[in-house]
């Protein structure tokens, strides 16, 4: 009993005290009232007297927690909220004003919240202003990056990837090591490129290197651009030196087509901390994050329910890659019980055929490769990935939306994920909710709202949220979301 009361939330426990001093306080009354009754024996006006006295004590704790609740405490709560909204999202509206005894912030408040927006309205134009030039001859090396027909890899001093550009994604894909911020060896065979990488000359001039990539041979080009950067041109070594060219108008036929990426360079991963920089001192927004859900036959885990679903996306260097997804149906096994169907929409018919658990987090186990793991009520989906001891083990760090927002905001209530998406304005696609993808793409969403605040209050690296969402943690966690 002990236990779950200190897991409470503070406004549980205040109301559970003031509950209590009503109830001792109505009963003293009471029992006062009788023993003085028994005793002088009033009539009339004075037995009325008598009694109204002795529960006056009881009546006015009634009372003035009540109007505490109305006109300070619930006003309070919402201005929590209002302002967590605010911090994680500048730009959302703000449609609720302050009421009860705080009803005399709201122009003050609106007045704060119209500079802000103006003041970042203001900066973003200055900052759009400064960097046309910049953006055009950007935009000008992006389509000349695109339309380049030789395979392009950018790395850093690191070898994290920078630079992908869409004939390589084209010659490599589809791999789990292709992606902004990986490390060159979970995409490239680096054992037979280490001694010559560390070999490069310093004048810029390339060396070709032949290596081993699955089933294919590359010829691998690479120089050094300087002390930080590293190109690498790739080429299929089968191919013919000369190019046989194909009838007019069937040249684009025989790639394969993909679309291009939205997002193929991301030149500030170079500043991030270096890979081998202790996880646990490394920044929030440096961090490479994968956050995740999972859809399920059902909530009973340990009794035989397994998964059905998993999505997943990545966030490099503080910002969503909307391109570097993880969305694979799974086939359970089993039927899936007609109340899970209601929730999720997936029916024996849509997984059906698709591949087993163990393939699946065999896959996502090297999608993820050395991140960290972000989900709303982790503890169910990582009970829903490690169903036993025989797959990949997942020991890489977890951070709980659920339970970060919780120690954030112990006064509130309303933590699950479509309370907190309200709260700081986050849309789901229509159709995505209790989708493995969607609610996942919505959580990495959340992640990022929540990094302002978490750095307010001194949480900065990842021992630091680690040790602040033990706070939000209590007994009644372990349920979908």
């Amino acid at each position: 009993m002990n236990t779950r009361l200190a897991g409470l939330p503070r406004r549980h426990r205040l109301t559970g005290l003031w509950l209590l001093l009503c109830g001792v306080a109505l009963l003293g009354g009471i029992g006062f009232a009788a023993w003085l009754e028994q005793r002088y024996q009033p009539q009339g006006l004075a037995q009325w007297l008598l009694w109204l006295g002795s529960l006056s004590g009881g009546m006015t704790l009634v009372l003035a927690g009540l109007a505490l609740e109305r006109w300070l405490f619930q006003p309070l709560r919402h201005l929590n909220a209002q302002l967590a909204r605010l911090v994680a999202n500048p730009d959302a509206d703000c449609d609720q004003t302050p009421d009860g005894w705080l009803r005399g912030l709201g122009p003050d408040l609106a007045r704060i919240h119209s500079a802000w927006r103006d003041d970042r309205r203001r900066l973003a134009d200055a900052r759009a202003e400064g960097a046309c030039d910049t953006a055009r001859v950007l935009g000008r090396f992006e389509s000349l990056l695109q339309a380049l027909n030789t395979p392009v890899l950018l790395c850093d001093r690191h070898q994290r990837l920078l630079l992908i550009n869409q004939a390589a994604e084209r010659l490599l894909a589809p791999h789990p090591g292709l992606g902004l911020g990986k490390p060159l060896g979970q995409l490239l065979n680096l054992r037979e490129l280490d001694c010559h990488l560390t070999a490069l000359p310093e004048d810029g001039s390339a060396l070709e290197v032949p290596i081993t990539h699955g089933n294919q041979r590359l010829n691998v080009e690479v120089c050094r651009l300087d002390q930080d950067q590293m190109l690498l041109t790739l080429s299929d070594a089968a191919q013919r030196p000369q190019r046989v060219m194909p009838p007019a108008g069937q040249e684009h036929a025989s790639r394969r087509r993909i679309p291009p990426r939205p997002e193929f360079h991301d030149f500030a991963i170079a500043d991030l901390p270096p890979p081998q920089a202790d996880l646990a001192d490394c920044p929030l927004p440096a961090l490479n994050i994968v956050a995740f859900d999972t859809e399920t036959t059902g909530l009973a885990l340990r009794e035989g329910d397994c998964l059905i679903s998993l999505g997943a996306c990545r966030v490099v260097n503080g910002r969503l890659r909307h391109t570097e997804t993880f969305d694979q149906l799974i086939d359970p096994g089993r039927p899936i019980p007609a109340a899970s169907t209601a929730v999720h929409g997936l029916t024996d018919q849509d997984v059906a055929g698709q591949p087993a658990a163990a393939t699946v987090l065999a896959d996502f186990h090297a999608y993820v490769g050395h991140a960290v793991l972000v989900a709303h009520n982790a503890s169910f989906d990582m009970l829903a990935i490690q169903p036993d001891r025989h797959g990949p083990s997942f020991d890489m760090p977890v951070l709980d939306t659920l339970l970060l927002s919780r120690a954030l905001d112990p006064g509130l209530e309303g933590h699950g994920l479509d309370s907190l998406a309200e709260r700081y304005a986050l849309l789901f696609p229509e159709g995505a909710r209790h989708t493995a993808l969607g609610d996942a793409r919505v959580t990495a969403q959340l992640w990022l709202a929540l990094l302002p605040r978490l750095e307010a209050r001194g949480i900065h690296c990842l021992s630091d949220a680690l040790a602040f969402q033990h706070a939000g943690a209590t007994t009644q966690d372990a349920y979908a979301s």
